[in-house]
């Protein structure tokens, strides 16, 4: 029979080929052949030269047989361990010598004794595995989420997808963990790349791994998040079909990722009906819920308002606290969702403020001493928020149709503010900044909002003022917009590129739009294809030919490139010119047109160089083509990032 070592650095073991006996190493001889009856005198020792066997000194056992080549396999364990300790010779002595280094010696003989000794089946892989390229670069489970972890830190998803994809299944081939999987389709649920987070998902369950509820959370995300909701929608109902199939029982944050995404993709029936499939389960129904479903509202762009005045009057049913998102939401859906039908909301309001009234009558009944309720005087602004809501002094809901009419119905913005300090919610500038697209277009409500901000000590930031100054424009109050550069200056603020845009609105003729390029360009900023959009806008209502080549100029001058919005406007105002001064056109209407497109006499030969130069820009400036909108989620390496991969370790900033 055939014995052998297997060598690690560390450690040498004994292994037989077919029959493990106890190592010689340990015990040198039997500890004997025949023992005595307890009532007779043993003639020799019975036991080993270990002291701790000698603690029962009368056993009745067999015979113990020894193979026949015991003999054998002692000589050859003799000779292992003469080999042992020339190995823990060879590989710790002169560990202290500073001369020595390596594995370099002068002792050659030791070293063939080294190099003669067997390689088992085990020791030559492990030898092929570590002289494999790859091998060598192997980091641990640990290393690799934090790469992965970086890469979507720095939003690199293609490139932390790579690492799994590439690194880790092909190159290394380490085989992955949910976690792993988890940390991506988490980062895609939170981009919106829906395909490959369930990709990656499929994948998961092919390698049988467990899926686990944050792996469902991460993505109805997805979903939520996906640049197509109808896309997304089959994708989540198709996803929510296969839990219940599997018989998954989901938890909280399960069902709140269910509600965003079903919201989202306009399907507001079923996150409605997920809400009542909480209740149903006794799963805890909170304010982060009810934030959900009013960002639901937000996406009916018809009746959403409605439905959103619907979950308020059920989150204080609940006795829900609202939060300050909560009323940033409400905001946000007074401003860009309608009421719907007159008819229908005509009866979920009267259902609002009579199953108010039932309440309060109840209160009175149970408490006679509580009167002074009913001698409160109804308010005559209307608010729908408060535990007695209440129309006031609307006598029809049909002139409800605009942003500042909907902040009306909910107490205005002295309302909203009044009924936060009631529940301790604080409004940030967020709020504020709602509040402003909300508030009618008058100098007065907004000096108003202005004063609101300095009582609560709000700091505004520079986003704040760009739409005020927006909201001026608008109103063609351009002065007055003017005036907010002041105001950013006494907040000690500066403006952003965005603030020229916004002033780019003031520009009616090519004279200003020129001081304002000068502006921009001293201050430091360079103009770009969204301020030049907003001059051509300004052209094209004005019906100003010359402002108009004017800006087509600059942009080929400046090399920008057109987006989409840029070039529709554009081809808007060239199909106006060209019918306008078209030679089958009587004169009257030449006439006509001519007069409105310029302060100055507008001439044919103008109107037909500027058709020409239109064809002309066309073939020389090319568009913005529209990427894919999962194109930047392709992989970009660049030498750090190479270099990252190999070692696992961030570089220095030092």
């Amino acid at each position: 029979m055939k014995t052998a070592i297997l060598k690690t650095s560390t450690t040498i073991f004994f292994k037989h080929k077919k029959v493990i006996y106890l190592s010689p190493l340990i015990i040198r001889k039997p500890f004997c052949e025949k023992v005595h009856h307890n009532n007779e005198e043993p003639n020799q020792k019975l036991y080993s030269k270990n002291s701790h066997l000698n603690t029962q000194p009368n056993y009745k056992v067999s015979k113990i047989k020894f193979p026949a080549n015991y003999d054998k396999i002692i000589s050859e364990s003799n000779e292992l361990n003469d080999q042992k300790d020339e190995v823990k010779r060879i590989l710790f002595d002169g560990l202290d010598d500073a001369d020595t280094f390596g594995t370099l010696s002068k002792d050659f003989q030791t070293q063939n004794i080294l190099s003669a000794m067997s390689d088992e089946e085990d020791d030559v892989l492990e030898k092929n595995f570590i002289n494999d390229v790859e091998g060598k670069t192997r980091i641990s489970i640990n290393q690799y989420a934090f790469i992965i972890k970086e890469f979507i830190k720095q939003k690199k998803i293609g490139n932390a997808i790579d690492v799994l994809q590439t690194r880790m299944l092909k190159d290394d081939k380490v085989k992955p963990e949910s976690y792993i999987y988890n940390l991506l389709i988490g980062a895609c649920g939170q981009v919106g790349f829906t395909k490959k987070a369930f990709n990656l998902y499929n994948d998961m369950k092919k390698r049988a791994l467990k899926v686990t509820p944050h792996t469902y959370t991460s993505l109805f995300n997805a979903c939520a998040n996906s640049p197509w909701p109808e896309d997304g929608l089959q994708r989540a109902t198709d996803l929510r079909k296969l839990m219940v199939k599997k018989n998954y029982e989901p938890n909280q944050t399960n069902y709140h990722a269910m509600i965003k995404a079903f919201g989202r993709c306009g399907d507001l029936e079923t996150a409605f009906s997920l809400v009542d499939e909480m209740v149903d389960k006794m799963i805890l129904i909170n304010t982060t819920t009810f934030n959900f479903l009013l960002q639901s509202c937000i996406t009916d762009k018809k009746v959403g308002f409605r439905h959103a005045l619907l979950v308020w009057r059920k989150m204080l049913q609940k006795q829900v606290k609202p939060s300050l998102h909560s009323y940033n939401l409400l905001l946000r859906c007074a401003r860009h969702s309608g009421l719907g039908d007159l008819d229908t909301t005509k009866k979920v309001i009267g259902k609002i403020i009579k199953s108010s009234k039932t309440k309060q009558k109840m209160k009175l009944d149970e408490n006679t001493e509580s009167n002074e309720l009913a001698l409160q005087p109804v308010e005559s602004k209307p608010n729908l928020l408060t535990t007695t809501p209440h129309l006031g002094n609307i006598i029809s809901l049909q002139d409800i149709i605009q942003p500042e009419h909907r902040l009306m119905l909910i107490g205005g913005s002295s309302g909203i503010l009044h009924l936060m300090r009631t529940q301790n919610v604080w409004p940030d500038i967020k709020t504020f900044s709602q509040l402003l697209e909300l508030i009618p277009s008058t100098q007065h409500d907004e000096e108003e909002l202005l004063k609101e901000i300095a009582n609560h000590r709000i700091t505004m930031d520079i986003d704040f003022f760009n739409m005020l100054i927006k909201k001026r424009c608008l109103r063609y109050d351009y002065e007055k917009a003017k005036e907010v550069l002041k105001l950013i200056q006494i907040a000690d603020l500066q403006p952003d590129i965005t603030t020229f845009g916004v002033l780019a609105l003031t520009c009616t003729n090519f004279k200003e739009a020129d001081c304002l390029i000068a502006d921009i360009n001293e201050i430091g900023f360079r103009v770009n294809i969204e301020i030049m959009g907003t001059f051509l806008s300004n052209a094209y209502y004005c019906k100003n030919i010359s402002y108009a080549k004017k800006v087509m100029e600059i942009v080929k001058k400046e090399n920008l490139t057109p987006n989409a919005q840029f070039m529709q406007c554009l081809k808007k105002f060239f199909y106006q010119v060209k019918e306008s001064f078209d030679g089958k056109n009587n004169t009257s209407a030449y006439s006509t047109i001519g007069t409105n497109f310029n302060q100055q006499e507008q001439t044919r030969a103008e109107s037909l160089e500027f058709c020409s130069y239109y064809k002309l820009w066309c073939k020389e400036v090319e568009p913005e083509e529209l990427p894919h909108p999962w194109k930047q989620f392709d992989k970009h390496t660049t030498k750090e990032d190479e270099e990252f991969l190999k070692t696992g370790r961030l570089k220095s900033s030092s």
